[in-house]
């Protein structure tokens, strides 16, 4: 199976230690410990591509035909107002994008070189949240839009579909079922269940959207953009 990239996800785990006393009883101790374990995106074939196209036009059509304004109908209502964007913001975001490529090419090849610079991942960090809260103010404009709604599913399918493990040389699919309707079924039965049930799924679920999410819109594309990513997701979680 030819895969885009190999992430790590804390798999909870119990330990046994046994340990006898003076008068030989054994007593045993399980303790809990987090494993890491190596989760593979795939790299869709042809034909999964072509699926993912189809499965978003599909959401599309079924969206408008519910009375689901597009992009290009909210545009339209904003026409009279002089447009969503100030030119000192766009000025701005082009200043941020700027910073960032440059600091992201540092980070690159400091990180080939086997340099470690907390300080520069913290400065990608902070530039990548300003960037981000730019783009929610825009996108919460389109968030109930009808592609918004479409890009939201069509991560979700790729996340139920494109994520495995590996077992004995084997891969083994994450989310089970016969189609992409009763994998999402099992998954949210999944998430009703206790807090803790399923803690390892639900980490793995999380993680890997947000690494299909920045690679469907082509923002992360080489294994080089998929660790910077994935190092920013994790200092996040600490």
């Amino acid at each position: 199976m030819k895969t885009l990239y190999t992430f790590k996800v804390k798999k909870p785990s119990f330990e046994e230690q046994t340990t006898k006393n003076e008068e030989g009883v054994e007593t045993t101790i399980k303790t809990k410990v987090d494993k890491d374990v190596e989760v593979y995106i795939k790299k869709p074939s042809h034909r999964e591509i072509d699926e993912m196209d189809l499965f978003y036009s599909i959401q599309i059509s079924e969206l408008q035909a519910q009375g689901v304004s597009t992009n290009t109908m909210i545009l339209n209502s904003y026409h009279d107002s002089g447009g969503l964007d100030s030119k000192k913001d766009v000025e701005a975001m082009k200043k941020l994008l700027q910073d960032l490529n440059i600091k992201r090419n540092r980070f690159l090849k400091e990180s080939a070189e086997k340099i470690d610079n907390p300080t520069l991942l913290t400065e990608i960090k902070d530039i990548s949240s300003e960037i981000e809260d730019y783009q929610t103010r825009l996108s919460s404009i389109f968030e109930r839009s009808a592609e918004s709604i479409a890009e939201r599913r069509l991560i979700q399918w790729c996340t139920l579909n494109l994520l495995f493990l590996k077992e004995n040389e084997t891969f083994k699919m994450i989310f089970p079922g016969s189609s992409y309707k009763d994998k999402l079924e099992n998954y949210y039965n999944m998430l009703d269940e206790e807090e803790e049930s399923h803690i390892f799924e639900k980490n793995i679920f999380s993680k890997g959207s947000v690494l299909l999410s920045t690679w469907l819109k082509k923002q992360a594309e080489t294994e080089e953009d998929f660790k910077l990513l994935e190092s920013i997701i994790d200092e996040s979680e600490e």
